[in-house]
């Protein structure tokens, strides 16, 4: 168990949250990908992830530029990211101190 949540339908206490959070743990499973206990990647997501950034970092550098990641972005997503939205990703890395961005 990696969550509780009090509910009540009688007092109508959390009723619909629960359900929200029913059907996403359903349809977005967290186990298969992390270790919530270890709080470590799972072996063959890391390997799939692994695949991901190499298969995308297209001039083999080990690194994705903003190029790259915009190609990632839209094969994915089907949307390229704006010079802003790069920006905030890179934010967002270098806040979490892997020194690469």
């Amino acid at each position: 168990v990696d969550l509780t949540w009090e509910c009540s339908s009688k007092l109508n206490m959390n009723v619909s949250e629960i359900f929200h959070m029913a059907q996403h743990s359903v349809l977005y499973p967290l186990a298969p990908l992390f270790d919530t206990k270890t709080k470590e990647l799972r072996p063959k997501f890391k390997k799939a992830l692994c695949r991901v950034f190499r298969i995308f970092d297209m001039d083999r550098d080990g690194l994705l530029s903003d190029s790259e990641l915009n190609n990632f972005q839209e094969r994915c997503f089907g949307v390229r990211l704006t010079p802003t939205d790069i920006e905030q990703v890179k934010s967002v890395l270098q806040r979490q101190g892997t020194g690469l961005v």
